[in-house]
C-alpha cells in the first residue's frame, strides 16, 4: 500500500500492486455473501441460536440423570422427611468413556429435592449431593495422560477438552487434577518405589 496516503477512516486504499486491490475486492466479497446467507438462510440461523443458548455449562446434553435422595436426617437421625422439588437444585458430572474403539464424552445430570425434617425442622440437601464431583475420574486420568505422556501444557489440554469433547474444562481445573491424582496415588507410588528398590537390592 502506498504509504504517502495514510488511509483516513473510511476512505478506499490505494494498493501499489494492482493484484494487491483484486484480493481485497474478492475478500470483501466473501465475507459481506457469508454475513448475509448466514442471515438470510433459516437452517443456520437456527443452528447459530441454538450453539448460543448451550454455551453455559448447565445446557450440555447430559447421557443419564439420577436423583439424589436421603431417607434420613443428619441432624436427629429422623426418618420422617419431606420433599420439595427445586428445578435449581442440578449439577453436572463430567467424564470420559474409554474403549477400545475410542473416547468419548458422558455427562451425568444429577438432580436432588429440599429436604425438611418433620421431627426436628431441619432443611438440608442430601450429602451426597453436595459432595458430588464435577469431573470423574477418567477424565482426571485422561488430562495427566496428556501432560505425562504427550508433555501437553495445561492451557492445551483444557483447549483439547473443548475442542475434542465440548466440555468447558479450564486450566485451573487441568491443575486441580494433577493435585488431586496426586494425592489420590500416593500411596501407590510409594508401594511402586519400594518394590522397585527391592528388585534392585536383590540383584
Amino acid at each position: 500500500m502506498n504509504s504517502d496516503s495514510s488511509r483516513p477512516e473510511w476512505c478506499r486504499p490505494e494498493f501499489t500492486i494492482p493484484d494487491f486491490e483484486i484480493i481485497n475486492k474478492c475478500a470483501y466479497f466473501d465475507y459481506q455473501r457469508d454475513k448475509i446467507f448466514v442471515r438470510t438462510n433459516e437452517a443456520l440461523k437456527k443452528r447459530r441460536s441454538k450453539r448460543h443458548s448451550r454455551q453455559g455449562k448447565k445446557d450440555i446434553f447430559a447421557n443419564n440423570t439420577i436423583e439424589i435422595s436421603s431417607q434420613e436426617c443428619p441432624s436427629c437421625r429422623g426418618k420422617d422427611i419431606t420433599r420439595q422439588i427445586d428445578g435449581r437444585l442440578v449439577r453436572l458430572a463430567r467424564n470420559l468413556q474409554i474403549t477400545e474403539s475410542g473416547i468419548s464424552r458422558w455427562v451425568i445430570r444429577i438432580t436432588t429435592t429440599r429436604h425438611c425434617c418433620l421431627t426436628c425442622g431441619k432443611q438440608f440437601l442430601p450429602e451426597e449431593y453436595l459432595r458430588s464431583d464435577e469431573y470423574f475420574h477418567s477424565l482426571k486420568s485422561w488430562a495427566m495422560y496428556e501432560y505425562v505422556a504427550c508433555r501437553s501444557s495445561f492451557s492445551n489440554i483444557a483447549k483439547k477438552f473443548n475442542e475434542y469433547f465440548g466440555l468447558p474444562v479450564s486450566t485451573v481445573d487441568v491443575f486441580t487434577f494433577k493435585q488431586l491424582l496426586s494425592q489420590y496415588y500416593k500411596e501407590t507410588s510409594k508401594k511402586i518405589l519400594a518394590k522397585m528398590i527391592s528388585v534392585l537390592l536383590s540383584m
